[in-house]
């Protein structure tokens, strides 16, 4: 009886032994499957973000609908410029406007324009005289770009 009480010691601890490394081998899997699902959900969610701010930036419409100056006196003057958005989101602009190059009025408030509607910006200039040519640039934060000219009449 002692000796088939002794083989049976044995028969359990290999067992237990046998339940403590399928135990691991789960703990392991467990792991590695966690850190692989909340990595991707990570990467997922990144791409997402990625792809989304160039969707938005494909739905971007607008365009400088009118230009006119009005003259306050010698080399100086008012230049109004609207701006309509088309587009099925808001946006936000910067206008710039150029002569030969460099820029002589700037509005970098990034005023948003909502969908479907016109803006107003005005500029004050100086140093301006009939048939200057004026680039108008409006870029947006999304870092589209629309030009028109206008030469002062």
């Amino acid at each position: 009886m002692g000796r088939s009480l002794l083989r049976n010691k044995r028969a359990v601890s290999s067992v237990i032994g046998e339940i403590i490394l399928v135990t691991c081998v789960l703990l392991v899997g467990a792991s590695v499957w966690a850190f692989a699902h909340g990595y991707a959900s990570y990467e997922m969610t990144n791409y997402w973000q990625k792809v989304s701010v160039n969707i938005y930036s494909l739905k971007e419409r607008f365009m400088v609908e009118n230009v006119a100056f009005n003259s306050t006196g010698n080399f100086t003057g008012s230049l109004h410029v609207w701006v309509y958005n088309y587009g099925e989101i808001d946006i936000q602009a910067k206008i710039y406007i150029l002569r030969n190059g460099s820029i002589i009025g700037q509005d970098l408030s990034g005023a948003t324009i909502t969908s479907n509607s016109v803006a107003e910006f005005r500029f004050n200039l100086d140093q301006v005289s009939v048939s200057n040519e004026l680039i108008i640039k409006v870029e947006t934060l999304r870092g589209n770009v629309n030009y028109d000219s206008y030469t002062i009449p």
